[in-house]
């Protein structure tokens, strides 16, 4: 409705359908939108008022009007554009008074409302809040909002809350907190819930773990699926690094016995194939290191707390590959150091 010029687009009567413009071409950065009238805040900080104004709701300094709604008569001191509030935006009193119709304004009842209300104070100002209402008794928000004010609280993020008369959700939630096996409790629960309403409909009773695990239950699968990956990958390159040494002793059999001949002791021949394995595993682990730090971006999403080029991490998993990739070469070495020269050569 725009009977009483509340839209403030510079015209008075009948419905305002889609947004209008508020005139003047003012840059609001706050806008409080009554039921009679509405008032603003400019971003330089001055406070301007529009619709009704049979009792100085505008706060111009009169109760009279710049302009006339002859709609209605007994009220006809209106303005149809902002006008500025006498005294600038600093105020000895403000008064909130939204609370007594079924319609609950909870909006103006936020932290973050009230840090609005005590910035344009004076010193020493005081706020009123109207605490009469039908469905919430609002004197303990009022009262806590004053104690924030008092401790010099931190502001808060702009948050709305609905109470359930005036927006009842499709469905409740309860939230029980025990000392006990949550378990335990949830068939006391129901028996509570269902003594105040036979009918009743007690679904979904989960505990703190299982909705954080559900939560959490994509990224877990998708850690579980790269560690999965990752133990078939180690464990084919563990298996490639013995089946490659193998067929590595068993294609040097004759050279390993003309080592050994010559006076090559055990100990020389277990180092010569650990060499070759260690040259294998040095260089798998420095690839597998390399594309890690390439491929950190794509990996970040999936780490909680952990970095993707984590150092310790990197050296940590090299560290463990590389010690288990050994024990994967000792087989083989083991093998080529008991050759036996003379059987080695005649078979040869």
């Amino acid at each position: 409705m725009n009977d009483r010029g509340e839209i403030g687009n510079g015209f008075q009567g009948g419905n305002v359908l889609v947004p209008a413009a508020v005139s003047g071409g003012l840059p609001f950065t706050v806008i409080f939108a009554g039921i009679y009238h509405s008032c603003g805040l400019s971003s330089a900080g001055a406070a301007y008022c529009w619709g009704s104004n049979l009792r100085g709701q505008l706060g111009n300094g009169s109760a009279s009007g710049p302009d006339n709604c002859p709609t209605y008569p007994n009220t006809g001191a209106c303005s149809v554009r902002p006008v500025a509030v006498v005294g600038g935006f600093h105020f000895d009193v403000l008064a909130v008074d939204a609370f007594t119709s079924d319609a609950i304004p909870v909006h103006l009842l936020t932290q973050e409302a009230f840090a609005l209300y005590w910035r344009h104070l004076k010193p020493g100002g005081v706020l009123a809040v109207h605490v009469s209402n039908a469905y919430i008794d609002l004197e303990p928000i009022v009262a806590l909002a004053a104690e924030l004010e008092k401790a010099e609280a931190q502001a808060a993020e702009p948050e709305i809350y609905l109470s359930l008369w005036q927006a009842s959700a499709f469905s409740k939630h309860l939230v029980i907190r025990t000392a006990a096996d949550p378990r335990s409790v949830m068939a006391a629960v129901q028996l509570e819930l269902r003594s105040v309403d036979p009918t009743v409909a007690v679904e979904n009773v989960k505990t703190l773990e299982q909705i954080r695990d559900d939560s959490l239950a994509s990224r877990t699968f998708a850690m579980q699926l790269l560690a999965g990956f990752s133990l078939v990958g180690s464990v084919l390159t563990l298996v490639g690094i013995y089946g490659v040494l193998s067929l590595s002793v068993a294609s040097r059999r004759r050279e390993i016995a003309i080592r050994a001949a010559v006076g090559a002791e055990q100990r020389d021949i277990r180092n010569l194939v650990f060499a070759e394995g260690f040259r294998l595993i040095a260089g798998g682990v420095i690839s597998g290191i390399t594309a890690a730090l390439v491929l950190s971006r794509v990996l970040r999403s999936f780490l909680f707390e952990v970095e993707p080029t984590d150092p310790a991490t990197l050296i940590g998993v090299g560290s463990l590959f590389a010690s288990v990739a050994l024990l994967a070469c000792w087989a083989p070495t083991r093998r080529a150091a008991k050759v036996d020269p003379l059987e080695a050569l005649r078979y040869e």
